[in-house]
């Protein structure tokens, strides 16, 4: 990493650049305060866009700088770059939901007392492996799952750590 950020960012016209380089994990999951604050805003990893349960983020990356990029212009618009951040909050509420919802899937799925179970639930049920498998293509969003379908899962999960029927 050092190499290649001294070979395309050279010292003598980003002072300090390599001095700071470093690795860390990705952010997966939910996170909690705003995208940003002031007038800049956070989008892909830096607001926390991982998908908890396919460590996608690209993708989310490049929507919610779209979106970023759309709240700058209807501030600046409006004469009100201040409200950039109010702007790009309200339109990120989509993306946020997902966000959530794959989070909650994967605290029922990866929790430490629930991952054999869960496995075991998920490789006996193809319909549950056709659905992952197009969150997984994109095909399918986390909002598309039909509402009840987590405590359906979660009976499931339950019934087969007891060693009750699937």
């Amino acid at each position: 990493m050092q190499a290649y950020l001294a070979l395309h960012c050279p010292a003598d016209q980003v002072p300090g650049l390599q001095a700071a380089c470093k690795g860390a994990f990705l952010p997966g999951g939910l996170r909690r305060d705003p995208p940003g604050g002031g007038r800049a805003l956070l989008a892909g990893d830096a607001a926390g866009l991982v998908d908890p349960m396919t460590g996608e983020g690209i993708g989310w990356a490049m929507r919610s700088g779209q979106l970023a990029a759309q709240a700058a212009l209807a501030a600046f618009a409006a004469g009100e770059p201040d409200r950039a951040l109010q702007h790009y909050t309200a339109l990120m509420k989509p993306v946020l939901f997902e966000m959530h919802r794959a989070h909650q899937l994967h605290r029922l799925i990866y929790a430490k007392p629930m991952r054999r179970a869960a496995a075991r639930v998920i490789a006996s049920n193809e319909g549950m492996q056709r659905a992952y498998l197009k969150l997984l293509a994109g095909e399918r969003d986390y909002a598309d799952l039909r509402p009840g379908s987590f405590m359906r899962l979660a009976g499931q999960i339950t019934r087969s750590m007891l060693g009750g029927a699937r």
